[in-house]
């Protein structure tokens, strides 16, 4: 399966087709599987995003939509303009869900959108950059996020990760692959996206698929 995103940087002047046609030029491809409608700009309503994205999916340019980190009253207001048209609503919303961040779909308004909508999530940032993993507890760690370390959200994940590692380790899981299996076993969620500099990480993230489910209840009753 193949995903793009419409990321609307150069909206007006250039219309969802134009940039998926090129897009698909560069990638030798006819189609995509899914288009994704990033967060739209200010002038960009969800009726003219619903006709962009539903006018790819007639030309045969992609099979179905998608949504990217939308607040749930845009989700929302998308769903009954596809609904009342008769046309498809999105099917895939890809918002940041993990141990520490967890409004995107437990949140009241957010959950109530997606149920509504029926598109299945696709989690992303389930290890916060790697925060989650447990490596930065270590002064020379190197990584993404190095440099930001004091931020709040990352400083979050951070604090959360020592009691992950601990959990892990009783369950004989690595931090990684329980926080995917967290992530994994969240409300609606289809997939999850997780970054990979090294072949065998996506090997031991895969190991997620195998941990002990009653890791991840553990983990689901606390708050991080």
């Amino acid at each position: 399966m193949v995903a793009n995103k419409l990321w609307w940087e150069f909206w007006p002047a250039e219309s969802a087709r134009q940039v998926l046609d090129s897009s698909l030029t560069r990638m030798s491809f006819d189609y995509v599987d899914l288009i994704y409608a990033t967060t739209p700009p200010e002038g960009l309503g969800a009726a003219e995003i619903v006709d962009s994205v539903v006018g790819l999916i007639s030309s045969g340019k992609a099979r179905a939509w998608g949504v990217v980190n939308w607040p749930p009253g845009l989700l929302a207001e998308a769903t009954r303009i596809a609904s009342a048209n008769g046309t498809p609503p999105p099917a895939a919303a890809q918002v940041a869900y993990n141990v520490v961040w967890r409004s995107s779909l437990e949140g009241a308004e957010e959950s109530a959108a997606l149920e509504e909508s029926g598109a299945g999530v696709v989690a992303s940032a389930v290890l916060v950059y790697g925060a989650l993993t447990g490596k930065y507890a270590h002064a020379e760690a190197t990584g993404r996020i190095a440099a930001k370390l004091d931020e709040p959200l990352i400083k979050q994940a951070l604090d959360a990760a020592p009691g992950l590692v601990e959990l892990a380790a009783r369950f004989s899981t690595t931090p990684a692959a329980l926080a995917i299996a967290f992530a994994l076993a969240g409300p609606r969620v289809a997939s999850v996206l997780f970054g990979a500099t090294r072949p065998e990480q996506v090997l031991a993230n895969a190991e997620a698929l195998d941990v002990d489910p009653a890791a991840v209840a553990e983990l689901q009753s606390s708050r991080g």
